[in-house]
């Protein structure tokens, strides 16, 4: 009669728990996001430590957990797909050096920038290369004071370097601190 008892008692415990487990942690859309987020963090690192025959090595960037390079303006909300956010890391021992980690594959065109309170300007001419989801592309300049970053499709990017002039207006385009 006791093994009965202890069978329904693991019955129910099995049956009863995964309801409350919902409960106990987060749920919802943000819960998915943030572990997409990790889960792309972590696939970067995964892929840097895995490139260590390349050069490549995870102690040797300062890379956040989160995208930190986002589109930006009124774009941001026809994009709700978070395409054209960015993980960017910066070498630890010169800010020249940046690994951008895409979440979905394109070409696109980075620029190096300064930010100065809430204004930014480019230091140098980009760089552009074809980028594919998750997988780190090092992109290398020759300024060493890089605080911010620019990322443009490379399809825009004509437009864009015409929008910097102020002669028209600007397409959609990524920015964030690495």
């Amino acid at each position: 009669m006791q093994k009965s008892g202890i069978s329904w008692l693991k019955i129910l415990l099995v049956a009863v728990l995964p309801l409350f487990a919902g409960a106990c942690g987060p749920s919802g859309p943000s819960a998915a996001t943030d572990k997409n987020q990790a889960t792309r963090f972590e696939a970067a690192l995964s892929a840097i430590a895995g490139a260590t025959a390349n050069g490549i090595d995870e102690t040797l960037w300062r890379c956040p957990s989160y995208d930190n390079v986002t589109l930006k303006g009124g774009y941001a909300e026809q994009d709700t797909t978070g395409a054209r956010n960015y993980l960017v890391c910066v070498a630890r021992n010169d800010s020249s050096r940046l690994l951008v980690v895409p979440n979905s594959s394109r070409s696109i065109c980075v620029y190096p920038a300064v930010k100065t309170g809430t204004s930014w300007s480019l230091l140098e001419n980009e760089r552009c290369a074809a980028v594919y989801n998750d997988v780190p592309q090092i992109f290398d300049f020759n300024s060493p004071n890089i605080n911010d970053v620019v990322i443009v499709d490379q399809s825009v990017n004509y437009a864009f370097k015409q929008c910097l002039t102020g002669t028209v207006s600007c397409p959609a385009y990524s920015q964030g601190t690495p």
